[in-house]
């Protein structure tokens, strides 16, 4: 008996889902391959391989993702598939004024187009991604090609930065996946106008070819961790959330990614895929909103996490101190 091949004809490739081979299947072996590892004890998310297994444009065993791709179009980028540049080709950094531009920084067409999708399964999957570094980023899902963009700065902390694509993933390092939603008309807006903001692009070239990761220099200062409760400083996470929930920002956004969450368990990757995989929009949607809320429960602007048996036992231990405080003073 001959061993089963990929349905699509003539390739000879062994069916991996759905009766599809790697090449052409949607999600191709996610799977199949580690979502998680063991790190001080705790199974944390390994995003690297994550988002590896599910790229349809990414060779297993290469140990970053070297086919991310920026979510904004650069207009002085003249073949985006080697990211060639329009000008010199000698070996330098330098910066190019927005001014200059003769069009506008826009997000990608494929992105829009795909929020323009009827079903939600068709449409973009957006990732939060936060790293020990400490780091945190956004990557997006669409067509078997990731798209990222992340917040920082550009070697000096005065100079605010989003960088054309985040800091790229090794596989088999821990990066935690906090949240996963669907790119929504909201969600570019808020992208669309952080480009909008942007006054310089610092990037490197080397014959001729442009470095993928750039710097889009904007007004909005970097300020560390000490931006959270800043109204006029920023850091990654803060960007991040911004972009991602606007004024519904959580309150524990900072616990959201910290290293006390391990991230999203294999398990719940497993669900998020099974249901991607399927033909119910309704169930995509409850097992997201489950596994989000299941993985480190969303708090609105000004409440606080909720952590009920801590906060009973807390609020025990206060009233026995003040009973005990009473009858002593008495």
């Amino acid at each position: 008996m001959q061993p089963p091949t990929c349905l699509i004809e003539e390739c000879p490739n062994p069916p991996l889902d759905h009766g599809l081979c790697s090449d052409h299947s949607g999600i191709p072996l996610g799977l199949h391959h580690p979502m998680s590892g063991r790190r001080h004890g705790v199974d944390v998310t390994m995003a690297g391989q994550f988002f590896n297994s599910l790229s349809l444009r990414q060779r297993q065993g290469v140990e970053k993702l070297e086919e991310v791709m920026p979510v904004v179009r650069v207009p002085f980028i003249r073949d985006e598939a080697t990211f060639r540049y329009t000008g010199r080709s000698d070996t330098e950094h330098f910066e190019i004024d927005v001014k200059t531009l003769k069009q506008p920084l826009r997000l990608r067409d494929e992105l829009l187009e795909g929020i323009r999708e009827q079903r939600i399964l068709d449409k973009p999957i957006v990732f939060l991604v936060a790293t020990n570094i400490p780091h945190t980023g956004i990557y997006i899902l669409y067509g078997g090609q990731f798209y990222s963009v992340a917040y920082g700065y550009d070697t000096d902390p005065a100079f605010g930065s989003l960088y054309s694509i985040d800091i790229p993933l090794v596989m088999f390092a821990e990066a935690r996946i906090a949240w996963i939603g669907i790119l929504t008309d909201a969600i570019a807006e808020r992208l669309q106008r952080e480009f909008d903001l942007v006054t310089q692009i610092g990037c490197n070239v080397e014959g001729g070819a442009v470095d993928r990761l750039m710097f889009f220099h904007t007004p909005r200062e970097y300020g560390g961790a000490a931006a959270d409760a800043s109204a006029t400083h920023w850091n990654c996470t803060k960007w991040a959330m911004h972009v991602l929930f606007g004024d519904q920002m959580p309150a524990n956004f900072r616990d959201l990614v910290s290293r006390t969450n391990p991230g999203l368990t294999r398990d719940q990757l497993v669900r998020m895929l099974t249901a991607y995989r399927g033909s119910n929009d309704h169930e995509f949607m409850r097992v997201l909103n489950e596994i989000n809320h299941a993985s480190f429960p969303r708090v609105s602007m000004g409440g606080r996490r909720r952590r009920i048996t801590n906060n009973r036992n807390r609020n025990r231990m206060k009233r026995k101190i003040m009973k005990k405080t009473r009858k002593t003073r008495k």
